[in-house]
Order: structure tokens, then C-alpha cells, then sequence
């Protein structure tokens, strides 16, 4: 694990670019997965700088607790394609589904402030998704996107964009955003089959959890691949035939398609509570 030191040098002049076309994008290997194998990730040719792999304690009173794996980057917000990773070859039947999340934070303060609070922000978060008793919208989240369903030994490649991501020109609100996505999985089918259980999946995109559009990642929290969310990131991109005895059952969900850009929605959507 690097020095602070050397991390915080390398934060300041990633791509010489300005603070805010840079962010720290968080790894979060699934709370079961966890338990296995460490996620892989790596980083293409150099546009991801690894700050930090570190464990998030998830913990609740008479609950069980939990330790998750997660590893943070800092890159630029133009730098592409960015980083593969390998979600864990698990082989018990009782984790053959996996997932991966990613949260895109925004650079608060010099660099060991920025990196605390993506640390202490992913801790909120995934405790109060698995307890509810965390913070779903810590100050600095300007990204969550997670992975559908995930197979074992999956491999993601990812994508880093800032851009456009609604059909009209309106300024308010922005328009401009960071979006960070896979492109593509291998392998696209999975096969579990022990009988008289089992289950073939098919994978073609992924979910986006919520997202802001300022660029400190303090204000209005918006809709992903929801319900009540833009009908473009609410697509059918993945099946799962569960092979029970004799009574096959197929369960859709629903996301973003795997594409080098995600496709233009007309409206944000707020979300209520938030």
C-alpha cells in the first residue's frame, strides 16, 4: 500500500488537469464475494492512479457484521476506458450471483481530506443500503452504478466520461456530467447447473443506482435505472432461467445496455427523500 505522501503527489498531477476534472472512483467488491476472494482490479494504461485498498466494517446492534472489500483510484473525468476488473471465480453454490458497486466521488478539500471522505462516504452508504442506518447520499457522491447479477469470474471493462446526457440543451439543470460504466462483460452467458437446481444467465448491461450534477456532489440526488426513473436507463439487460425440478422460472432486470456512451435521456428525475 503506497505512502500518503505519494499518493498525494500523484493526485495533484494526474493528466495536469484541473481538481475538477479529477475524482476518486471507489471499487466495491459484493458483501458476499467478500468473504472468498479479493476483486481484481486493473487499472489501462495508467489513466487510474491506485490511493488506497481498504475494508468497510458494515455493523448493526443484534445484525450480523460484515467486511467488504473496496479499492480507490483517482483519474481524470475524460480518461476513457480505464480499468478491467475480475469479480471473484467463487465456487459455493450458495454465492454463485455476485455484484459490484462503483461510486464516483467528488475531490473535497487537499488530497488526505478527499480520500477520507470518499472512504467515510462509501462506509455510509454501504451501511445504510444493507442496515439502513448509514447515509445513502454522503456529501462528495456524484456516481453510483452497479453491476447486474454479476457471475463468478466475470470480467468488467470500464469506462470514465464527462458529457452530455439528456436529449435538449437546458442548462439548469446541468446537462454535463461524470458517468462511469462498464462496456462490456465476458463471459456474456453463465451457466450454473446442479441438479435438480441451477440457473443460465445472460448479461447485457448494468444498473445506475442514483447520481448528482454538481460538480461537489452536494446537491439534488437523481433517479437511475429505477421504476420511476428515464425510461432509456430502465431497459431489459439481463435473464435468468432458474432451473427448479420441473418448473423453470425466468427473471428479467432491468438497466443501462452495455455501449460506449449510455443512451441520451429527456428529464432528470429527482429522487423523493433524498
Amino acid at each position: 500500500m503506497p505512502a500518503f505522501g505519494y499518493v498525494q503527489d500523484v493526485v495533484t498531477r494526474i493528466i495536469n488537469v484541473q481538481w475538477s476534472k479529477i475524482v476518486i472512483v471507489v471499487f466495491v467488491n459484493d458483501i458476499t464475494a467478500s468473504s472468498y476472494a479479493n476483486l481484481k482490479c486493473t487499472p489501462i494504461d495508467d489513466k487510474a492512479t491506485r490511493l488506497k485498498d481498504f475494508i468497510v466494517t458494515i455493523s448493526k446492534p443484534e445484525y450480523l457484521t460484515v467486511k467488504v472489500d473496496c479499492s480507490a483510484f483517482s483519474l481524470s473525468t475524460d480518461a476513457g476506458e480505464f480499468m478491467e476488473t475480475l469479480v471473484a471465480d467463487i465456487t459455493d453454490p450458495n454465492t454463485v450471483f455476485s455484484t459490484l458497486t462503483v461510486l464516483v466521488f467528488a475531490i473535497i478539500g487537499d488530497a488526505e481530506e478527499s480520500l477520507d471522505a470518499a472512504i467515510k462516504g462509501t462506509t455510509d452508504f454501504l451501511t445504510d443500503r444493507m442496515y439502513g442506518s448509514g447515509n445513502l447520499y454522503p456529501d462528495g457522491l456524484r456516481w453510483s452504478v452497479l453491476t447486474v447479477s454479476t457471475p463468478p469470474g466475470s470480467k468488467y471493462t470500464w469506462k470514465m466520461r464527462s458529457g452530455n446526457h439528456r436529449t435538449d440543451e437546458d442548462t439548469t439543470p446541468p446537462n454535463s456530467m461524470v458517468q462511469c460504466y462498464p462496456i462490456s462483460i465476458v463471459p456474456v452467458s453463465y451457466k450454473f447447473l446442479e441438479p435438480p437446481f441451477g440457473f443460465i444467465q445472460t448479461t447485457r448491461g448494468y444498473r445506475i443506482d442514483l447520481y448528482r450534477l454538481d460538480a461537489e456532489g452536494t446537491g439534488q440526488v437523481y433517479i437511475g435505472s429505477d421504476e420511476a426513473g428515464p425510461a432509456p436507463w430502465n431497459q431489459v439487460v439481463a435473464d435468468v432461467v432458474f432451473q427448479q425440478a420441473e418448473n423453470p422460472t425466468t427473471t428479467h432486470y432491468h438497466g443501462v445496455p452495455f455501449a460506449d456512451v449510455p443512451p441520451l435521456i429527456a428529464a432528470d428525475i429527482p429522487r423523493p427523500g433524498a
